[in-house]
């Protein structure tokens, strides 16, 4: 009607501040952040000042405290959509875990660990440090073993003999059976052995090593790679 009457500037403040209070009312609807609200009752104060002085020829000064009451009402009023609304977070990426594949361990190792589980559940049960380290000790011979399986043949005989005297014990103590003052010093023997039997096959792994060291050395010679002697590229130039 501003428009057919011939008052373009009436019709120029109402257009502002109706399409700037349509513009407030989106920002408010989709207000995740509080900078969207903050510039959503700055929106709606301009239209509201736009409109008062453009369209209702009201002074500028009027216009202005109009339209700073109005965007302050609307953040009083819309400032409990920030605790409603969701909260715009970047996904999270979720990093895989490395995957250390299970050391597949021989027959022998399987069994044995099995029935040491019974003189293990002992041990926790009656909370003997001796019985514990001899149980404990023995259980490091079977990991050993599960990483180099090739000194199963050499300690099978160790591992039957040890598991066998360690179950016997635990299933009479199981059964309230009195330990005798001997039994400590079985436990600390057998637990000192198997020790032992650890250091040993390291020991075979340490020489089996260093023989590899030196085959592989003196190969280099022989190529012509090693130490002191030319490599085969400085002999083609």
């Amino acid at each position: 009607m501003s428009l057919i009457g011939g008052q373009s500037r009436q019709a120029m403040g109402a257009l502002i501040g109706i399409g700037l209070t349509l513009w407030a009312a989106q920002r408010i609807r989709m207000a995740y952040r509080r900078r969207d609200l903050r510039a959503a009752a700055i929106m709606i104060g301009l239209a509201t000042g736009f409109a008062a002085h453009l369209a209702g020829g009201a002074p500028g000064a009027i216009a202005v405290i109009l339209g700073f009451f109005a965007g302050y009402g609307a953040h009083l009023l819309y400032g409990d959509l920030l605790g409603a609304a969701p909260i715009e977070e970047e996904p999270v990426k979720e990093v895989p875990e490395e995957v250390i594949p299970a050391i597949d361990e021989p027959p022998f190792v399987k069994e044995a660990r099995a029935k040491l589980v019974r003189a293990q559940h002992t041990a926790i049960a009656m909370a003997d440090p001796n019985l514990t380290r001899a149980v404990e000790a023995l259980s490091h011979v079977l990991d050993d073993l599960a990483r180099s399986p090739q000194h199963i043949g050499e300690a099978r005989r160790f591992v039957v003999v040890q598991l066998d005297g360690l179950s016997r014990i635990a299933e009479r103590l199981d059964n309230g059976a009195t330990p005798p003052a001997t039994l400590y010093s079985l436990l600390d023997e057998m637990a000192g052995a198997a020790e032992g039997l650890r250091a040993r096959l390291k020991a075979r792994e340490s020489e089996a090593l260093a023989i590899q060291v030196k085959v592989l050395q003196e190969r280099l010679r022989q190529e012509g790679y090693g130490p002191g002697t030319g490599s085969h590229t400085a002999k083609e130039q």
